[in-house]
């Protein structure tokens, strides 16, 4: 992850920012952030998912690797 914030910056920690409920963590073709509750799938070129999810940021840079970026959220 390049870009974990709102600002643009970079935090040691992934999830900052992150709501308590937030278990997955993906970037879209755009550049835009967001939080999953629960496993997103792709569909139709973008994360999906039928549970709670919330946009995050978006990021200043496009990124071709978009499909990669799913983290899962290992603590807290």
């Amino acid at each position: 992850v390049q870009q974990n914030g709102p600002d643009g910056a970079v935090y040691d920690d992934p999830w900052y920012g992150a709501p308590e409920w937030a278990k997955f963590k993906a970037q879209d073709s755009v550049g835009a952030w967001y939080w999953f509750k629960a496993k997103p799938e792709l569909r139709s070129g973008v994360w999906y998912s039928e549970d709670l999810y919330q946009h995050a940021f978006d990021s200043p840079h496009s990124n071709h690797n978009w499909r990669d970026t799913l983290i899962e959220r290992t603590s807290g």
